[in-house]
């Protein structure tokens, strides 16, 4: 009887001190760089992406780099039985979802006459549908527990759009907009909402959308030159960012849009 008291009282610190999360779009990128933040400070880890090879080489350097193991599920945001599989196998795990962080993968860059019906389907499934399906899965654990933190991860083409983003700024957009009115909803339980438009970020995606013909090395450099602090970002920038928000120290930011983007955004609300 006493060690079984033992054991629940050991499971109850480690519940308290060690909070967890599930992170999207984790295998590389911004994703990688949050979860990389997040498990440095103690968080215990749901991470899933599409690449099965690229996040479990994910699993395995944060667990060498900060000796915590994360979970890893290769697992495809568009898709609601993915999403299910991973609520599921977190749940397992862990008990119940206490943060919620949704990083996307980047819908297709083209002009707006050239996005077919495919196109755009695909990415309100990745981008809106997902966080609405996620976020629902979530919301019951924390409205039961009466506290939890989400974050979505949206892009400064929601307040300076960009041709050829059709795709991003638009749904990106909604994102923002549903995460203010979910907010509104659920602040009575002790849930806080947070979105973060992210701006130019040294990953694999800026590097690849930089125009064919130029230098990378160039590209870049002209693309810093756009910044006010005349640099692009580290994805554990945007890490940082979410590892506050999710934390108490930002118990009272609620609904609000963050940009981290070096203050390349002009419009100042």
């Amino acid at each position: 009887m006493r060690m079984q008291c033992a054991k629940l009282i050991i499971h109850w610190h480690v519940s308290i001190s060690m909070p967890n999360a599930i992170v999207s779009a984790a295998s590389s990128g911004i994703g990688k760089g949050i979860a990389s933040v997040l498990s440095r400070s103690g968080y215990r880890l749901t991470l899933f992406a599409r690449d099965e090879k690229r996040i479990d080489e994910a699993r395995k350097e944060l667990k060498l780099k900060f000796g915590l193991e994360p979970l890893a599920i290769p697992a495809d945001l568009s898709k609601p039985e993915d999403i299910d599989r991973v609520v599921k196998k977190h749940r397992e795990t862990y008990g119940s979802i206490e943060n919620l962080v949704i990083n996307y993968g980047d819908p297709r860059v083209a002009g707006f006459t050239d996005l077919s019906d495919e196109d755009w389907q695909y990415a309100i499934d990745m981008i809106f549908m997902s966080t609405v399906r996620i976020t629902r899965e979530a919301l019951k654990d924390m409205i039961r527990a009466r506290h939890g933190s989400i974050v979505y991860v949206t892009s400064m083409t929601v307040r300076e759009p960009m041709e050829g983003f059709s795709l991003s700024s638009s749904l990106r957009s909604a994102v923002v907009a549903l995460a203010k009115n979910i907010s509104l909803e659920v602040s009575k339980f002790g849930i806080r909402i947070n979105t973060i438009s992210q701006g130019y970020i040294n990953t694999e995606r800026l590097r690849d959308v930089i125009k064919t013909g130029v230098d990378r090395t160039e590209g870049m450099r002209r693309l810093s030159g756009d910044v006010p602090l005349r640099r692009v970002g580290d994805p554990e920038e945007i890490g940082e960012v979410v590892e506050f928000l999710l934390s108490s120290r930002a118990s009272y930011v609620n609904g609000a849009n963050i940009p981290v983007d070096g203050g390349i955004t002009k419009f100042p609300l």
